[in-house]
């Protein structure tokens, strides 16, 4: 399905800047504020939210927030799927997003301090949260977003952005005996 896959490439590209930009600007060695950084994550992951109901093809005009352009991909799912109010979904891809790069530690995998290059455990924690976030906000499955493409994409995002991202090893401490000697 080529609407799916390109919807996925797009959402994967937004969601590896959308962790990226942020996380570089903050400064690494301040771990003090981590609440802040979740809340600044949670208004990206809203932002995502809105382009993923773009590249779904959902109009995002106030005034006819929902009525899909003539011959969209959401024009025929409103055929197939049961109705469902537009702002009800629009709500879900919204907070499904914010709420998944809140819950996430996402600047950890692109601190240049971390202790490995790549490390599976955060890919494997994106795509155990996505899939369970997706099931619990029951969005249509008829969707772009439901059959899978979000979690896809936060699971290759995980991965890529610790690809991306420099590391340069933690500096090995002395050993104790050393360390004390001189004291």
């Amino acid at each position: 399905n080529l609407h799916w896959l390109g919807t996925t490439y797009f959402l994967t590209v937004a969601v590896t800047w959308a962790i990226l930009i942020p996380s570089k600007i903050w400064n690494q060695r301040n771990q003090e504020d981590i609440w802040s950084r979740r809340l600044t994550l949670a208004v990206f992951g809203a932002g995502l939210g809105v382009f993923a109901l773009w590249l779904d093809g959902w109009n995002l005009n106030p005034k006819t927030f929902g009525v899909p352009s003539a011959g969209s991909h959401v024009e025929r799912l409103q055929e197939i799927a049961a109705p469902r109010s537009a702002l009800t979904t629009a709500a879900a891809y919204v907070s499904y997003f914010a709420l998944i790069f809140g819950l996430m530690k996402w600047w950890r995998l692109a601190d240049r301090r971390r202790k490995s290059w790549f490390s599976l455990w955060p890919v494997m924690v994106s795509g155990f949260l996505s899939s369970i976030l997706l099931a619990m906000f029951e969005i249509d499955s008829h969707t772009a977003l439901s059959s899978y493409g979000a979690a896809a994409a936060l699971t290759t995002a995980a991965a890529l952005v610790q690809f991306v991202s420099p590391h340069d090893p933690r500096p090995l401490a002395f050993p104790k005996r050393l360390r004390y000697k001189a004291a």
